[in-house]
């Protein structure tokens, strides 16, 4: 009797989806963006950890303090933990403020869904700058910090330098 219904759960498990499991297959491509990329893009080629690379990224600082700042992203493989984004704006006189910690895509396309078939992964980001680090040029220090552990994502250079961050700019206001 018992080998009958064990055989008849394997069965209906192997045929029967779960309903209301709440949970979905993960995304394949990240969502569009409404913000247009500026024409001038600056090409990066930094790998994080030898998956997550920057291709190119570009910029611009407004009236209200706020960097608009574009990324392209390519994925060669698929990482295991959430990873979030930090961006720390630097001013001229290396004057820098507190660091942005995010997950790109406001949690909708976490980089643990970033593969290859992705395909070109742009992304959009309005960052708030303090009035401290100044609005004549501005950069960013780029990096990935893992939400399990707290380490960064080890990045290396186009140049070929190892670091744990990568500096993308400059960015100049808005003409």
């Amino acid at each position: 009797l018992y080998g009958a219904q064990s055989l008849m759960i394997l069965a209906m498990v192997a045929v029967l989806r779960v309903s209301s499991s709440g949970l979905s297959d993960p995304p394949v491509l990240a969502p569009a963006i409404a913000e247009a990329a500026p024409e001038a893009e600056l090409n990066s080629g930094a790998r994080y950890d030898d998956t997550l690379i920057l291709d190119r990224f570009a910029g611009w600082l407004d009236e209200q303090n706020r960097l608009h700042l574009w990324l392209t992203w390519q994925s060669s493989g698929q990482l295991h933990s959430p990873y979030y984004q930090s961006l720390l704006p630097v001013g001229t006189d290396a004057v820098a403020t507190a660091a942005t910690l995010q997950q790109p895509f406001n949690q909708q396309f976490p980089t643990t869904c970033w593969r290859p078939e992705s395909g070109e992964i742009d992304q959009y980001v309005l960052l708030p700058l303090d009035p401290s680090i100044g609005t004549d040029e501005v950069w960013v220090s780029l990096s990935w910090v893992d939400g399990d552990t707290g380490e960064p994502l080890p990045v290396v250079e186009a140049s070929g330098q190892s670091a744990t961050q990568t500096g993308i700019g400059p960015f100049f206001p808005a003409d």
